[in-house]
C-alpha cells in the first residue's frame, strides 16, 4: 500500500483528522503511524485481539509500582490498536551518551521485572517457533542463495539447538518479550522505563530476550557494548544460561535481515554477522 493511501486509511480507522506520519510499513501488510499524541497500528488478523490481551496481562502483573511501563492502550478497532504515543527520551539516544550506563542499568532493573512473570495468557514458544516465527528467510534459505556460508549456517543453527535442548536447572518459563533491542526502550519522566511492540510477547526462555539485547548493542555501539552490557546486567541480576546460544541466533536473524533486504549486495555482511555467531558461540 502507498503510504499517502496507508496514512488515510489508518486516520479513517482513528477517527482523526489533520496530519499524521508513517512510521513503519511491513510487507506482510502491518502499518504504524502517528497522529499527534496517538500511534495507530494496524496488524495482521487476530494480531490487535492478542496484543491487547497481552498488554493487559503484562501490566496486570507488573502493578503500578514496577520500574517497566506499557504504553497505555486507547482503544481497539478490528486489526487496529490505538496506543499512546510515548515521548520520553529513546534509548538508541541515551546509549550513546555519557548517562548511558545509567541509562542501561535502570533498563535491566526493567527487564528483569518482566521476567519475574511466570503466570499469563501468553502462547509458550521454543527455538523451533522462535526460529520460524522470528527470522526470516530461513536461515537454511540463505545457505541456498549463499553456498559458501551454508555448511557454516547449518553448524552454528545445529549448535544452538544442541544448546538449548540441553536441560538446565532451575529454568522457569516467564514473559519474554522477543524483540529487545535499544529501539523498543524509552525513559520515562518520573524515572522508570518504557517497552513498546508486544505483538511477538510469549512464554519462553528470559535468555532470548537478554541475547537479542546484547547482539543488538554489540553490533551498534561496538565501542561502548561491553560497559554498557555490564551496566545492564549490574540491573538485572545473575543471568540465565544460553544468553550466548541466543545471542548468536539473533546474529543469524540480522543476517537473514541483511540478506533479504540487500540479497547478493549483502553477501559480505551476512559472512561477518555469520562470523560473528560463530564467536559468540565459541566464546560461551
Amino acid at each position: 500500500m502507498h503510504p499517502d493511501a496507508a496514512l488515510r486509511a489508518l486516520a479513517a480507522v482513528a477517527g482523526v483528522r489533520g496530519a499524521g506520519e508513517i512510521l513503519s510499513i511491513s510487507p506482510d501488510g502491518r502499518i504504524v503511524a502517528a497522529f499527534g499524541e496517538l500511534v495507530v497500528k494496524q496488524g495482521l488478523p487476530g494480531e490487535a485481539e492478542r496484543t491487547a490481551a497481552t498488554m493487559a496481562a503484562v501490566a496486570d502483573a507488573l502493578g503500578p509500582d514496577a520500574p517497566l511501563v506499557l504504553p497505555a492502550l486507547r482503544w481497539r478497532r478490528g486489526d487496529a490498536l490505538g496506543l499512546e504515543r510515548l515521548r520520553g527520551a529513546g534509548y538508541c539516544r541515551l546509549a550513546a551518551e555519557e548517562e548511558g550506563p545509567l541509562a542501561l542499568a535502570a533498563a535491566g532493573r526493567a527487564v528483569a521485572a518482566l521476567h519475574a512473570i511466570h503466570a499469563a495468557p501468553l502462547p509458550a514458544a521454543h527455538l523451533d517457533a522462535h526460529v520460524h516465527e522470528l527470522i526470516r528467510p530461513h536461515p537454511m534459505a540463505i545457505g541456498l542463495a549463499l553456498p559458501d556460508l551454508a555448511g557454516r549456517i547449518e553448524a552454528v543453527m545445529t549448535e544452538i539447538s544442541a544448546r538449548a535442548a540441553s536441560p538446565r536447572a532451575g529454568l522457569v518459563p516467564c514473559v519474554v518479550h522477543r524483540d529487545l533491542h535499544l529501539g523498543q526502550l524509552f525513559a520515562t519522566t518520573d524515572g522508570r522505563v518504557a517497552l513498546i511492540d508486544w505483538d511477538l510477547a510469549a512464554l519462553g526462555d528470559a535468555a532470548l530476550d537478554l541475547g537479542n539485547f546484547r547482539a543488538y548493542i554489540a553490533t551498534r555501539l561496538p565501542g561502548r557494548a561491553e560497559r554498557l552490557w555490564d551496566s545492564f546486567v549490574a540491573g538485572y541480576g545473575a543471568l540465565p544460561g544460553l544468553v550466548g546460544g541466543y545471542e548468536a541466533l539473533m546474529l543469524v536473524r540480522m543476517a537473514a535481515k541483511a540478506h533479504r533486504l540487500g540479497g547478493a549486495a549483502a553477501a559480505k555482511q551476512v559472512e561477518a554477522l555469520v562470523a560473528a555467531a560463530e564467536r559468540t558461540l565459541i566464546a560461551e
